[in-house]
């Protein structure tokens, strides 16, 4: 089972314009990299970092995503369902497990 699921909800305005808004969950373990930072408040989650990174209390990852109030592209369609997160440069990034994804692990 995925540690993270995304729900999706579709609101259309008085135009028919439809925007989705994206919820995260998360389920990870105490631990898991994405509930993992650097206490001294470095940016960088890599696991090869010069401090000892420390258990947040909860998802990186889902407090990212509610900061911004995260809506979905225009030109990108999201769906509801189990979600792999990674942190890519400067954020934190989704995307949708596949069966191909699911079988991997």
């Amino acid at each position: 089972m995925a540690d993270h699921m995304l729900t999706v909800t579709n609101e259309t305005d008085e135009d028919g314009h439809i925007t989705q808004i994206l919820k995260m969950t998360c389920t990870a373990p105490v631990g898991a990299r994405c509930r993992m930072h650097c206490p001294v408040g470095c940016f960088e989650w890599s696991f090869n970092h010069n401090h000892k990174l420390i258990d947040y209390g909860k998802c990186l990852a889902v407090e990212g995503l509610d900061a911004v109030d995260y809506v979905g592209y225009e030109d990108k369609v999201y769906e509801s369902g189990p979600v792999n997160v990674y942190w890519s440069d400067e954020s934190w990034e989704f995307e949708p497990i596949t069966d191909k994804v699911a079988n991997e692990d």
